[in-house]
């Protein structure tokens, strides 16, 4: 067998690659301390300057509520929104649920409003999502992982150039502020439901 060699047209050699870096980045930092985060670099439509995003938390338990706010409430989310949907990682929901919805509806918002809303969540999101979309964020939120931690108005870094995700609060959190030694919620009673796998 003997493949033609890369034309540097539509085949690139290793040496000559078409582009320095790849189109994923495994983010890591305080949100991100165990497994990382995956920034799907490719498909960022903009709200980078420099290289950073720096935006305002707007935090959900899970994907529905999100759903709800969107179809009812649009206009409440604003330019540098940081979209947070936790407890829908392996463990928090069952069969880690695709965040398609919430990605499509959020890439109609933005291109309509010409604003920069970006996604952070610890479930998976479809190869085909556009917008600055940040999946698989571990450890998850029912782990105890960061992501439960952060609250609504919380200042969210994302680095491409050095591949962190922060949230600037919790690098070191007031000593009143609490969120520290909050118990990390299950579901309303604090058990958690049945068929989810235990920690």
């Amino acid at each position: 067998m003997a493949p033609p060699l890369p034309d540097h047209g539509v085949i690139y050699s290793v040496d000559r690659p078409f582009k320095d870096t790849g189109g994923l980045r495994l983010l890591r930092r305080n949100l991100a301390s165990d497994g990382g985060a995956i920034l799907k670099l490719a498909g960022v439509e903009g709200g980078i300057s420099n290289g950073v995003f720096r935006g305002r938390a707007r935090v959900f338990n899970s994907e529905r509520p999100l759903i709800h706010a969107l179809d009812e409430r649009p206009d409440d989310f604003r330019d540098n929104d940081m979209v947070v949907i936790r407890y829908e990682g392996p463990r928090g929901a069952l069969g880690l649920p695709e965040m398609l919805d919430p990605t499509s509806k959020i890439t109609s918002l933005y291109r309509r409003q010409n604003i920069t809303i970006a996604l952070m969540t610890d479930a998976r999101f479809s190869g085909g999502s556009v917008g600055l979309v940040i999946g698989h964020v571990g450890p998850e939120a029912l782990l105890g992982g960061p992501i439960a931690l952060v609250e609504d108005g919380d200042t969210i870094e994302i680095d491409v150039e050095e591949n962190r995700i922060d949230c600037l609060q919790l690098h070191d959190p007031e000593p009143d502020d609490g969120r520290l030694s909050r118990p990390v919620l299950r579901e309303p009673g604090g058990k958690i439901p049945p068929g989810y796998l235990p920690n």
